[in-house]
């Protein structure tokens, strides 16, 4: 037996220990390392794991206290850079894919007719969805003002999917006897193309070069993003400031990367907690929502296919509003 292998007894132990360390806090570097000095002390103690380390649920939470790095957050995150932002689109854009071919199959078999109304209706749904990957992003990449310009495209993008979807008249017939596999095989690639591009794209490291006045703005704007408002974060960064008036070092030398200070202020504020509750909750319930009130005014679609819409954006919503409800931020002092 190679004797950097885990013991047989103790691999559901190292198992359970690598589920709990696996946070987007902690790098996938650190955790391979501490795996190994592990794996060590085990092998020259000559004991089960569980017998010299304890719990490996409160270990592993130990560790990620411990190892776990703001900064790591932010370059995992999908606000990092082109790789995530494509990975995330893809991924969105892939994922209705099977529900789509399971209702065209259903309800027209395995030829479909091409209308110009159906292309644009899915092309509206797609670019939604991509928005939606996009707002993500520069959310998670502390950028309040590109997110509400992503949600105004998003909603123009919404309105314009509804009023096609009402529109009585199909348009122009574009092809008929269409295969439906080849139908969803096409709805695919745009999806598919996303994730292999991200997939040859190579992992970016946090930006280093910061000027004062970049790292300040920044700061200030990831300040808003994770909850603060624009009167907190303007103290925060009069503070800031104050406390730096003498000191020759740079921002970034001294907080590191902006985005990652600001989370570490955030953390635990009250205000910005409760706040990001109230917007991260609305998304999850609107979402489903719509989807719920798409199901039940399309009148021109099949009554089953109305109520498997409907019955889905039910039943995703009340599991979402269950989950929003107990991530309350005051729901500890209850």
């Amino acid at each position: 037996m190679d004797e950097r292998i885990w013991p047989e007894r103790d691999r559901p132990w190292q198992a359970a220990y690598l589920w709990g360390v696996t946070q987007p806090e902690v790098s996938a570097e650190t955790i391979a390392a501490r795996l190994d000095e592990l794996l060590g002390a085990v092998l020259e103690a000559g004991v089960p794991a569980e017998e010299l380390f304890g719990d490996p649920a409160a270990l592993a939470a130990d560790d990620v206290a411990e190892l776990g790095t703001a900064e790591e957050v932010v370059r995992s995150s999908f606000g990092s850079g082109a790789k995530q932002t494509l990975l995330l689109t893809g991924v969105m854009l892939l994922v209705p894919i099977l529900p789509l071919m399971i209702v065209l199959l259903i309800s027209s078999g395995w030829e479909i007719e091409l209308t110009a109304r159906s292309l644009t209706f899915s092309g509206c749904l797609a670019l939604l969805l991509a928005s939606c990957a996009v707002i993500r992003a520069l959310h998670d990449a502390g950028l309040p003002k590109g997110v509400g310009a992503m949600i105004a495209v998003a909603v123009a993008l919404l309105v314009a999917a509804v009023a096609v979807a009402m529109t009585p008249d199909p348009l122009p017939r574009l092809a008929r006897d269409v295969p439906t596999l080849f139908v969803g095989l096409g709805a695919a690639v745009p999806g598919a193309a996303l994730l292999l591009t991200s997939f040859l794209l190579p992992e970016k490291p946090l930006r280093e070069d910061w000027s004062e006045e970049q790292w300040v703005r920044r700061f200030r704007a990831a300040l808003i993003s994770r909850g603060l408002s624009r009167q907190q974060a303007a103290e925060r960064v009069r503070e800031l400031r104050a406390g730096r008036v003498a000191v020759d070092r740079s921002a970034f030398a001294e907080y590191g990367h902006p985005v990652a200070f600001a989370r570490k202020m955030t953390e635990h504020a009250p205000a910005a907690k409760k706040r990001r509750w109230v917007v991260g909750g609305a998304a999850e319930v609107v979402v489903p929502a719509l989807l719920l009130v798409f199901g039940a005014a399309s009148t021109d679609m099949w009554w089953w296919m109305r109520l498997l819409i409907g019955g889905v954006g039910a039943v995703w919503l009340v599991l979402n509003a269950r989950s929003v409800w107990g991530s309350r931020p005051w729901k500890a002092a209850e």
